[in-house]
């Protein structure tokens, strides 16, 4: 076990081969992490999808008050199969990070932990950044986005960062003790 965080710590000293392998892992375990959050999300969404679609409803009529019939009209035929498009997309998410996840823990390499290091990083920021100026985790509290919700999606994010930045290291670790 001692193993295994010295290889998720991104600021220790990798030492030899099979630290670096298991260090570059570490961006595997991210991937994998992240698709169990992202079925969690899906059973969620899946448990409540008449609901967040009756209040994707009820945004578009809101915004579109006032406005012409024609623009209503496109306005709703945009949302009518949101929830159920969102929950198809969801879904290909989970199964391409499961595939990654799989395809890092057998071949480490040094593209796929660059690519989800600046993807959560971006999702952190902006996560935190829509808190932020939304005024508080109260505020971003909705039917279609509870607050347990966000909260526990940053924590994932935050940690599948710092997995992914462990992973960038072992894997460019491996990268120089290969060449």
């Amino acid at each position: 076990m001692t193993n295994w965080i010295k290889a998720a710590n991104p600021l220790s000293t990798i030492v030899g081969v099979d630290e670096a392998r298991a260090a570059a892992r570490m961006s595997s375990v991210a991937l994998w992490l992240s698709a169990a959050w992202g079925a969690v999300g899906f059973a969620w969404m899946m448990t409540n999808l008449e609901r967040i679609q009756t209040a994707m409803s009820a945004a578009v009529a809101a915004q579109t008050e006032g406005q012409s019939a024609k623009a209503a009209a496109m306005a709703n035929s945009l949302v009518a199969n949101g929830a159920q498009t969102t929950l198809i997309f969801a879904g290909i998410i989970v199964a391409v990070q499961l595939v990654l996840g799989w395809y890092q823990w057998t071949r480490p390499n040094r593209y796929i932990p660059i690519i989800f290091l600046l993807l959560s990083a971006y999702a952190l920021l902006t996560d935190v950044f829509g808190i932020v100026s939304a005024g508080g985790i109260a505020v971003e509290a909705t039917v279609m986005n509870p607050a347990w919700r966000t909260i526990v999606g940053l924590v994932v994010v935050a940690l599948c960062t710092l997995l992914h930045f462990a992973g960038l290291r072992g894997a460019l670790n491996l990268d120089k003790t290969a060449g």
